[in-house]
């Protein structure tokens, strides 16, 4: 007989464990190592700096230099930067420093650079004159920009020479740019300025210089003539380099392309030949009467020399022809005015004295530009009549220690009828200046030993 054993129950269920099971976390892993792409701009314009470089100072005291290419640099950084130090630097501006913090993979940062500047000093110049108050116009200068069309001021003009030299010299020793050859510190034929050089418009001071703070780099300078006698001149661009925190100087010329006409040249001829027939034919003493021909003298060689004025004329409104016309004008109405004083009553005995001629001339303040300058005053016929009666005072206190002063005060009224009755035209300005002139010879020949001889009998 078999017995059977009977056994409870065992339950295998594992119970729950009393501490919960973590929650998975991500982890994210980067591939390689960090990087730094910087853009470099020009602070001003926005343009991109076409060279340079960047150095990088990691949180590690890790230095990586890369050069800027087109404005921009990239470089990769060790593996855990935190924070970097980025110098920027390019040729013709300030270094700038920023401080940028890797957080992804490639961090962009954006760097302005102000650009460096340096002071420019440009001289404006006609037949080596200064022109006062004309505008020069500054453009950047390209790789191939010429200096200009030609020479001026008694150099080479391109315009009318087939062919020009290798090399020119303006007036003032510097350096010229040939016209059909490179301009100076052009590297290539690239047209393209350079980045960070700016356009500006400076007027010259009384010197004819205008001093202005700009970027640096290489710019082209030319006068700008703008005014109603413009097309009389010939002007030439030059190129200059302005170096950071530096003074360069520059010098623009124009050439006064201009002569009086050939009718004002034949009335100039005429009335010298009158003045010489007086001191090679006159029947009498002509000192006194070529004395005051000193001053139509003085007014021809005003005409003359007008040619030489074109630092007036750049500016001015007044026309050359016009005034070397209007100039003529009141040195043949001055010789007259003399001729018809030297017949007056009284006159005649004090010159009919057979002494031995001697030729001088007043000291007048007659050459063009006391010219020009009184022809842009607003002068009227007061003013002549003033200093008429000036120098009639002082007759009237010297005459009394003289024999006669007629022909001084002959002259003298004669003076007062040069000025037309209209004084507001170009002509009458000339003839008050011409009568003005007549004045100062009168005062003047006191003090001139070969006239007072004459006129106090000593002769």
């Amino acid at each position: 007989m078999t017995a059977e054993r009977e056994s409870d129950a065992v339950d295998l269920a594992v119970e729950e464990p009393t501490t919960p099971t973590p929650e998975p976390i991500p982890v994210h892993l980067t591939v390689g190592r960090p990087g730094l792409q910087v853009e470099v701009t020009d602070a001003e314009t926005g343009d991109a700096v076409p060279e340079g470089q960047v150095t990088v100072t990691t949180d590690r005291d890790v230095t990586k230099q890369a050069p800027i290419d087109a404005g921009s640099v990239t470089t990769t950084l060790p593996i855990a930067t935190g924070t970097v130090t980025a110098v920027v630097g390019a040729p013709r501006y300030d270094d700038a420093t920023v401080e940028v913090p890797i957080e992804e993979a490639l961090t962009t940062a954006d760097v302005a650079l102000d650009p460096s500047s340096g002071t420019l000093v440009v001289s404006a110049l006609v037949a080596g004159e200064p022109i006062p108050g004309v505008t020069v116009s500054i453009e950047p200068a390209t790789g191939d920009s010429r200096a200009g069309g030609g020479e001026v001021d008694g150099e080479q003009n391109n315009e009318q020479t087939e062919s020009a030299s290798t090399s020119a010299v303006a007036p003032d020793g510097s350096d010229v740019a040939d016209p059909d050859g490179p301009a100076p510190g052009a590297t290539g034929s690239d047209p393209s300025p350079e980045i960070g050089v700016r356009t500006a418009e400076v007027e010259t001071d009384d010197d004819g210089e205008a001093v202005v703070d700009l970027p640096a780099g290489r710019y082209s300078c030319e006068l700008v003539l703008d005014g109603p006698n413009a097309d009389l001149f010939a002007v030439q661009a030059a190129e200059a380099t302005v170096e950071p925190e530096a003074e360069s100087t520059i010098g623009v010329y124009a050439r006064f392309d201009w002569d009086p006409p050939e009718h004002v040249r034949r009335r100039a001829a005429g009335l010298e030949n009158t003045i010489r027939s007086v001191a090679e034919e006159a029947t009498a003493d002509p000192t006194i009467p070529l004395y005051f021909a000193g001053v139509t003298e003085a007014l021809l060689e005003c005409v003359a020399a007008l040619p030489d004025s074109g630092q007036y004329f750049a500016t001015s409104t007044q026309d050359p022809d016009e005034v070397a016309e209007v100039t003529v004008g009141a040195a043949e109405a001055a010789l007259e005015a003399v001729g018809q004083a030297m017949q007056a009553e009284g006159v005649r005995e004090v010159i009919a004295t057979r002494s031995e001629p001697e030729r001088i001339s007043p000291q007048l303040d007659a050459d063009p530009d006391a010219l020009l300058e009184y022809l842009e005053q607003d002068l009227t016929v007061a003013s002549v009549e003033s200093r008429a009666n000036e120098v009639g005072a002082t007759l009237d206190r010297d005459g009394e220690r003289l024999r006669s002063v007629a022909p001084l005060r002959a002259v003298v009224q004669k003076a007062l009828t040069l000025v037309p009755d209209d004084t507001s035209t170009t002509r009458a300005a000339a003839m008050e200046f011409a009568a003005l002139l007549l004045l100062d010879a009168v005062e003047q020949s006191l003090a001139r030993s070969a006239i007072r001889s004459r006129l106090d009998g000593t002769a």
